[in-house]
């Protein structure tokens, strides 16, 4: 039996593999190259929730609601997620792949897809 409730492996913007069922609101992990990105769902005390965004225990960046995208420019998102491999991007194209990440600044990569590679990991809820 697989240690994952989600298994998701993109190469250059195409899924090259894809198991089991993603929840949105169960802690995952998004593999860039040699790095893991800790992303988790957390209620805030305003009654709201957000997806942190962490590498080594450090978080980098807090997705809020609705949209759960940085509030940028497409062309600068990837810079607002200091992924130390520079790769931030891959972060938000697998947020848009998931269906996750909806910034309305985002739609022509919904539409037309993106070139990065990253795997998605979820283990199962306890």
């Amino acid at each position: 039996m697989s240690e994952l409730q989600y298994n998701r492996v993109v190469k250059n913007g195409n899924t090259e593999s894809e198991s089991g069922n993603f929840f949105p609101a169960i802690p995952f992990q998004i593999v860039i190259d040699d790095v893991t990105v800790d992303i988790d769902f957390v209620h805030t005390s305003e009654h709201t929730v957000i997806y942190t965004v962490s590498e080594n225990g450090k978080q980098l960046i807090s997705l809020e609601h609705p949209d759960y995208t940085p509030d940028t420019t497409l062309e600068e998102a990837g810079s607002q997620i200091p992924v130390s491999n520079g790769k931030g991007f891959a972060v938000v194209a697998a947020f848009l792949d998931l269906g996750v990440g909806k910034g309305s600044q985002y739609k022509p990569v919904r539409d037309e897809g993106h070139s990065e590679s990253y795997e998605i990991r979820q283990p199962f809820a306890l």
